[in-house]
């Protein structure tokens, strides 16, 4: 039998994502400031399928709490800290590039500031030259679900247009500074979600809303208008291997059954999808959001002014998170996102996330036709239950199951001309989750000693994953099929 060809072009880039606020910890050191992410309580195992949610009411106290082991993301995995010898490991992975998020309370720690915390930029100054000098390209986040508090607090988020100005002078201190050692930005981490994470997207509180749509859409057009004064930013520095991107959570549809209704009702979902990067890749607001928002009754503010700057300043490429995918059913699932229905041949995880990897080529298809641009496969990854065994080992089979089946996938979307840069595991290191604060969500190819309350010894141990994915970027991909 002949063996299939798995090998990856070499331009491409093997490599693995993290976010500050799940990772760094130090959430009180070097003059940072508090965000969202600092007032994340950690969910009991019976709640694990619950996202953190914050409510007005808790702010104040939570502030206050200095009971710092309630708040996981506070300590985190203490990469602030260890960074250093966690590189150490990941080049030793041999990752070719590492998407990291810089904390926006480090460089601006109220958010609304005109002058940069130098302390912040220092620590990133170290961290990106030790990225670099192991060997790994920096892919950078500038917001990854970390809105300062005070800008919660004080202007009530993203609904507040004055956010627009706040977040593009701390983007330009980041680009400004680093241009030269950072190519690819990304300026707003999966910025479809808003609807799963409403609160940390857009540090907007649902309760006060009295129309919901009304307002996420409007803060949705306020970060457009961000991206696009970044883009604007970019373009004048005449750097042409800077590259800015906008990232989505890869939430496309497919039709549960052949019936109509369920194609119809996967179409649709698709769009009210699709509409964040037909926006900022395409330049302009398609008809059916607009009849959308007729329908709804939503009415964005907007100008003539801010339409142009948008269809001036589109962006050069695609990020993605790919972690599960989605059936519709239309007797049961409506345009609510996160209603869906799973398909029985999919195994399910402890959080009832459907793994099925062998659907990146068609979602990938997707994007790739409508846009024709640059993609990134910025997140993609498994949260697993996992201990160390009695010989300090952890042996993780699905995850290495699932990874092959992604990277599979993937290379024959290669092979087809769809032009994807870089796949990023998520993640090289366990960390605390985003939705559910826990630690024991493990996502890693090095498990880190540490339970839901942080408690253990820190200690870093390489998962069986670990050898493997080393392996598949020491081949570029011609190990698969072994």
């Amino acid at each position: 039998m002949k063996k299939i060809n798995n090998h990856f072009p070499e331009n491409f880039m093997f490599g693995a994502g993290m976010c500050a606020a799940q990772a760094e910890g130090g959430f009180n050191e070097g003059g940072k400031g508090i965000s969202i992410p600092d007032l994340h309580k950690a969910v009991s195992p019976d709640k694990r399928k619950e996202h953190c949610q914050l409510n007005e009411r808790d702010i104040e106290a939570y502030m206050q709490d200095t009971n710092h082991d309630l708040y996981p993301k506070r300590k985190a995995i203490d990469f602030y800290h260890t960074y250093p010898e966690d590189l150490k490991l990941m080049a030793e992975m041999g990752l070719q590039c590492l998407r990291i998020s810089i904390a926006w309370t480090r460089i601006f720690p109220k958010g609304d500031e005109t002058k940069p915390n130098e302390a912040g930029l220092a620590y990133y100054d170290r961290l990106i030259d030790e990225i670099i000098k192991n060997g790994m390209q920096p892919i950078i986040t500038i917001f990854h679900y970390d809105l300062p508090i005070y800008l919660v607090n004080q202007y009530g988020g993203w609904q507040n247009p004055k956010l627009v100005d706040f977040y593009v002078n701390y983007a330009k201190v980041l680009i400004e500074r680093y241009h030269h050692k950072v190519k690819y930005w990304i300026c707003i981490n999966q910025i479809n979600l808003l609807f799963f994470e409403m609160f940390p997207s857009l540090g907007v509180f649902k309760e006060n809303c009295d129309n919901y749509q009304q307002v996420c859409y409007q803060s949705i057009h306020h970060q457009f208008l961000a991206c696009a004064k970044v883009k604007q930013f970019a373009k004048s520095l005449q750097d042409s291997d800077l590259m800015i991107g906008t990232m989505l959570a890869d939430c496309l549809a497919y039709p549960y059954s052949y019936r109509e209704k369920d194609i119809l009702l996967a179409d649709q979902r698709n769009q009210l999808q699709l509409f964040y990067s037909d926006v900022q890749l395409r330049g302009s607001y398609p008809a059916y959001i607009l009849n959308y928002f007729k329908e709804q009754g939503i009415k964005i503010v907007t100008s003539e002014a801010e339409l142009r700057l948008i269809k001036e300043n589109t962006m050069d490429f695609l990020a993605l998170s790919y972690y599960y995918t989605f059936a519709v059913n239309a007797d049961k699932d409506t345009l609510d996102p996160k209603t869906f229905t799973i398909n029985p041949e999919n195994k399910v995880n402890e959080w009832g996330w459907p793994a099925d990897g062998k659907l990146m080529i068609h979602n990938l298809r997707t994007y790739y036709e409508r846009y024709q641009c640059p993609l990134i496969i910025a997140e993609c990854g498994i949260g697993e239950l996992e201990q160390l065994d009695e010989q300090q080992h952890v042996h993780d089979p699905r995850r290495i199951d699932y990874y092959k089946e992604c990277l599979m996938s993937l290379n024959d979307a290669l092979k087809e001309g769809i032009d994807v840069k870089a796949f990023c595991a998520w993640s090289p290191i366990d960390l605390v989750s985003s939705g559910s604060g826990e630690m024991s969500k493990r996502y890693g190819f090095i498990y880190v000693d540490l339970d839901d309350h942080l408690q253990g010894s820190g200690k870093r141990y390489k998962k069986d994953s670990f050898n493997w994915y080393k392996e598949v970027i020491r081949t570029h991909g011609d190990s698969l099929t072994d």
